[in-house]
């Protein structure tokens, strides 16, 4: 905020700067508050992680996963291209899981090539609070079925040499 009065002082913007001299303290009030909550999701955090996190299936323990195409994809969309009974069991098995509206796209969002299958669901976690795991795995399945995604071993060659490129 300092930059601002300054530069309301520079420019000789009055009004400016007594909204400033009001509202920095409810900023800081603001800030304090944001402070706090971030201690108490660590250490709910802390405390739910060993008992929420469940190790991967070993298909997919040291797995990185890419996406095909640079945006998301609606995988509703996609599932055109399976046969009625695969579109079927996939409907029921995501309307039976409660997943919440977009978990597929924050799946997406932190496959970059680098992060394993674990470290994606962590980051899902840490950001909204929900944790899918078992959806993630159908969801990364299917998605690998109908080419949207590619797979990889995290120590292989290529995921060096993607790393590589992303960078």
């Amino acid at each position: 905020m300092s930059s601002y009065y300054q530069y309301a002082e520079v420019r000789k913007f009055d009004r400016l700067k007594e909204v400033i001299s009001e509202l920095s303290p409810l900023l800081d009030k603001q800030i304090d508050l944001l402070h706090s909550y971030v201690k108490v999701q660590k250490l709910h955090y802390s405390k739910v992680k060993d008992n929420l996190l469940k190790p991967l299936p070993l298909k997919w323990s040291d797995k990185v996963v890419f996406r095909t195409y640079d945006g998301p994809f609606m995988i509703s969309h996609e599932l055109e291209r399976l046969t009625l009974e695969e579109r079927l069991k996939w409907y029921h098995f995501s309307k039976m899981n409660h997943v919440p509206i977009g978990y597929d796209v924050f799946i997406q969002y932190w496959m970059d090539g680098k992060r394993t299958v674990e470290d994606i669901l962590e980051l899902i976690f840490l950001e909204t609070g929900a944790y899918h795991q078992e959806y993630a795995i159908e969801f990364l399945d299917l998605s690998l079925k109908l080419g949207m995604v590619k797979v990889v071993s995290r120590d292989t060659e290529s995921v060096k040499r993607d790393e590589e490129k992303i960078q």
